[in-house]
């Protein structure tokens, strides 16, 4: 296998070694910021709708039904997070990007309006949240459909349709 080839396999183990290996990824003393690197090293964007809205479904994997984005990004929550504080900040959100949005959420089939908020982050930008839960991405799925950030810390989970960690 080339060296090239090699480097680029071994990214995302990268990604989730130093998720797991960074207190859980939360930083007690951080303050919050809304534009992170994903794990190829660009600005992650959060998909609209005609509207403006984020777009929010239910996609089918491994785990069983488990909430995405409108490209299909495996969307997850923190644990450690309360309804109206994220505990995820500072150096957190370069592994872990808040879904923000200006305007509420476009849940898909099976989602409801009323189950999604959100919360002020530091910075004024709003984070979305399902059963008062934020909701955040994993730097490490490269790809649509990826769960690698899954039970990282044994904090971090995919988000099933009504709200709760899938462990």
């Amino acid at each position: 296998m080339s060296r090239t080839r090699s480097a680029l396999l071994a990214l995302p183990l990268a990604f989730i070694a130093l998720a797991a290996c960074s207190d859980d990824g939360y930083d007690k003393g951080g303050t919050a910021a809304s534009t992170t690197a994903d794990a190829s090293g660009a600005t992650p964007t959060t998909p609209t709708d005609a509207s403006g809205g984020v777009t929010i479904a239910l996609a089918d994997n491994s785990l069983g039904k488990v909430l995405v984005d409108g490209e299909g990004r495996t969307l997850y929550l923190f644990t450690k997070d309360t309804p109206t504080v994220p505990a995820c900040v500072g150096d957190c959100l370069s592994n872990w990007p808040p879904l923000t949005g200006a305007t509420a959420p476009t849940p898909g089939d099976g989602l409801s309006a009323e189950d999604f908020g959100t919360i002020a982050l530091a910075d004024g930008s709003l984070q979305t949240t399902f059963f008062g839960h934020p909701l955040y991405f994993f730097a490490g799925d490269p790809s649509p459909g990826d769960i690698n950030g899954q039970g990282v810390g044994s904090s971090w989970y995919v988000v099933d349709a009504e709200g709760n960690a899938i462990k």
